[in-house]
């Protein structure tokens, strides 16, 4: 078994278990977030906007990629 995060032990226990349920749902969210980009950028209007490319940096981060604002 491998560990996957280290907790601080002076974050209290419910903070630490919201950081485990975040860090489980992570491969969800960022699916449904690149499949919500996907979906945006078919549409012009909307592809370019400040909230999409906000969107990008995020799954750049995500990934270990890098994206340019």
């Amino acid at each position: 078994m491998h560990a996957v995060a280290y907790c601080d032990t002076e974050i209290d226990e419910g903070e630490q278990e919201a950081n485990a349920r975040l860090i489980a749902a992570a491969p969800a969210l960022l699916s449904q977030l690149q499949y919500a980009v996907k979906l945006l950028g078919a549409f012009p209007a909307l592809g370019g906007t400040a909230q999409v490319q906000s969107m990008r940096a995020a799954i750049a981060q995500a990934t270990g990629g890098h994206h340019d604002l």
